[in-house]
């Protein structure tokens, strides 16, 4: 996902705002010099001792690889998050069976997913996740829930959607068309951006995941290790420990053209 607004997008005031940020809050219990891993950061720096993974080179990002064949060694990493990031790869089994594998016993896992977002391809949006739907991906991959629930609230849901639809009223082929949408879309949106801060007075509903623009897990690597995920985008699960006969993760030749960098526990080719 990425996080530098490059376009006219820079200028429109965001919509999404989390009611409930567990970012933050994960960061704050990971002690310092811990090995941190943010996939698909796009140019989001959390902290200085995290290393932030994505397949194309933005700005601060440390390794560009491909996130469903992750270039570390097994268990070798104490914290693995990734926001925004499920619904744009094309494999995310994959991608969960990495973060197992080189999650350390002990280790965490924090994920941010989307359930009522709207369509965005990042370069391809594949799926959503309600907060029982992602706690059962989970599971299958062998992690065990340690918190859960919706980050982003549905008020967002509710004034994303209705800006979006504006605009596809106004929607053409031509420049004239395509001008009055984005004005259109600019026009609700500062219209309709304060009103996203209900959704700190609503997030404390038991409903309020029903209409929850994304969810969050929190999971464990093992019988010490926490992995935390959030949905829209929180949860948690622990890792559990696979028996020795079961099938590991494959840690498959890579030739995507991922960047080595002088840091332990960085696989090689």
């Amino acid at each position: 996902m990425p996080w530098l607004k490059e376009n006219y997008q820079r200028w429109f005031p965001s919509l999404t705002w989390q009611a409930d940020p567990q970012v933050p809050r994960v960061m704050a219990e990971t002690p310092a010099g811990a090995r941190v891993l943010d996939l698909g950061a796009g140019g989001r720096v959390l902290r200085e001792d995290v290393l932030c993974v994505d397949f194309i080179p933005f700005p601060g990002t440390d390794v560009v690889a491909d996130v469903q064949r992750l270039p570390f060694a097994d268990e070798s990493v104490h914290l693995v998050i990734g926001t925004g990031l499920l619904e744009h790869v094309e494999d995310d089994r994959a991608l969960l069976e990495e973060t197992f594998r080189v999650l350390e016993p002990g280790g965490r896992a924090h994920f941010e997913v989307p359930f009522l977002q709207q369509y965005h391809d990042d370069p391809i949006d594949c799926r959503r996740f309600t907060v029982d739907g992602l706690r059962r991906a989970l599971v299958r991959a062998g992690f065990e829930p340690e918190r859960w629930g919706a980050h982003i609230g549905p008020t967002v849901t509710l004034i994303t959607l209705v800006s979006y639809y504006v605009a596809l009223l106004l929607e053409g082929r031509n420049v004239v068309l395509r001008g009055l949408s984005t004005a259109a879309f600019l026009s609700f949106s500062v219209v309709l951006w304060p009103a996203k801060f209900l959704d700190r007075f609503l997030m404390g509903k038991r409903s309020a995941q029903r209409l929850a623009f994304g969810p969050a897990r929190a999971l464990r690597d093992g019988p010490q290790a926490r992995l935390t995920t959030r949905s829209p985008r929180p949860s948690g699960f622990r890792k559990r420990r696979r028996v020795p006969e079961t099938k590991t993760a494959p840690s498959p030749s890579r030739g995507d053209g991922a960047v080595k960098v002088g840091l332990n526990g960085l696989r090689s080719n």
